[in-house]
């Protein structure tokens, strides 16, 4: 399964290393290369070029903190506290080395520390106490929104995790958040609608969409995101479909279903855009996320149920994040460029936050320097129907 060679000037983009380092090969100029001798898993499986490769996985403070030194246990003794698990995870994000993660069990945010190599909570304290928090956004300058369902307001922090104020109003219900400049937006489940907020001070600037199903309308309005244009996603639990507006909630169009094949939904939950305008939608039903181009096609997909390395377990939340690769470096082969990390939650499962990172083959290396990752995913993904969810996704037509 490839990118079709039909997107649009972004997903060109995307191509254009892969299409220089054909060139070199047919030339023979490409330089002998040794094949890495670990593990990857990778979306599309050999020999398609990669594009999603699963970097790692954390379901506890264990597996952001270092084990204790032979001095500790001399110094404290053998005996640990037990580790603090991640229980129910919904929306995440990430910034500055630090992934956030919406617990709803724990009626928390959990911080992942990996610079720190640390795990903390957020919104535990009186200030700020959460119920259930479903979703999170961060904005450039690190001011944090976490959505809370339970409490109907949206429970904001500043850039060193301290609870700053709250807002909301009766009956609201936000589930899903995206930060565009000084707006802040929400899906708001029970309306089946989008409210804009000014995100300094909690004023209610305007609605986008509404109940129903004709198009531009909603019903159980979940995921959101704003590209930089900002042009607004949002997805429909109920109707299985996702809908663009222009920023004054001028509809723009929208694709999916509801449907057991790709390019079509079943259980839609989060959804991101990164910054080249690719969307990428969680579905917890495929237990997978579906990537489209900006003009609605369908690229490829990654994911799946099973046991092998990224496998998903009815994922909820995504995360795009353009920052912070080098705390992967080791887990990246020398063949592969990696262009950003996209997180994904896990409701179950022993991979309860899964962090990825999409990107391509670099100049001058060949897909054979990573044959000896061609199995390591079909385990997931072979026994899947072809016709059903799993299947890789076909190229749009002309």
């Amino acid at each position: 399964m490839k990118y079709p060679q039909s997107l649009t000037s972004v997903g060109r983009q995307i191509l254009v290393p892969t299409a220089i380092m054909l060139l070199a090969l047919a030339a023979g100029c490409a330089t002998s290369q040794t094949p890495d001798s670990r593990s990857f898993a990778f979306w599309p499986s050999y020999p398609e070029e990669p594009r999603i490769l699963f970097l790692a996985a954390y379901s506890s403070s264990a597996d952001v903190e270092p084990p204790r030194s032979k001095m500790d246990e001399i110094l404290y003794g053998k005996q640990e506290a037990p580790p603090a698990s991640i229980t129910h995870p919904y929306g995440l994000a990430m910034w500055h080395g630090k992934i956030y993660v919406c617990d709803t069990r724990n009626s928390s945010v959990e911080i992942l520390d990996l610079r720190k190599h640390q795990m903390q909570l957020m919104g535990t304290g009186d200030a700020g106490k959460m119920i259930k928090p479903l979703a999170i956004a961060i904005a450039d300058d690190g001011t944090k929104y976490v959505a809370d369902q339970q409490i109907q307001a949206i429970v904001v922090f500043d850039a060193a995790d301290h609870y700053v104020r709250s807002f909301g109003h009766k009956d609201f219900r936000p589930v899903g958040l995206a930060v565009h400049g000084n707006e802040l937006y929400a899906t708001d489940f029970k309306a089946s609608h989008i409210e804009v907020f000014d995100r300094t001070s909690g004023e209610s600037l305007r609605i986008i969409s509404g109940p129903g199903k004709k198009p531009g309308e909603m019903y159980g309005a979940l995921g959101v995101a704003v590209d930089n244009d900002g042009n607004v996603y949002a997805n429909d639990i109920l109707n299985c479909h996702v809908q663009k507006f222009a920023s004054d909630g001028k509809f723009m169009g929208s694709f999916g279903g509801q449907g057991d094949h790709p390019g079509t939904f079943t259980r839609p939950k989060h959804m991101a855009v990164d910054s080249d305008g690719i969307v990428y939608v969680v579905d917890g039903a495929f237990q997978n996320v579906q990537m489209f181009d900006n003009q609605f096609r369908p690229l490829l997909y990654f994911g799946s149920a099973g046991n092998h390395p990224g496998a998903m377990d009815m994922p909820a939340g995504i995360s795009v994040h353009e920052d912070d690769l080098d705390l992967f470096a080791d887990k990246i082969p020398d063949a592969f460029q990696a262009l950003r990390l996209i997180l994904v939650s896990n409701q179950f499962g022993e991979r309860r936050v899964s962090v990825y990172a999409m990107g391509h083959l670099k100049a001058g290396h060949s897909i054979d320097e990573l044959a000896a990752n061609k199995d390591i995913v079909q385990a997931g993904t072979s026994t899947r129907p072809t016709t059903g969810p799993g299947f890789p996704l076909p190229e749009p037509q002309q």
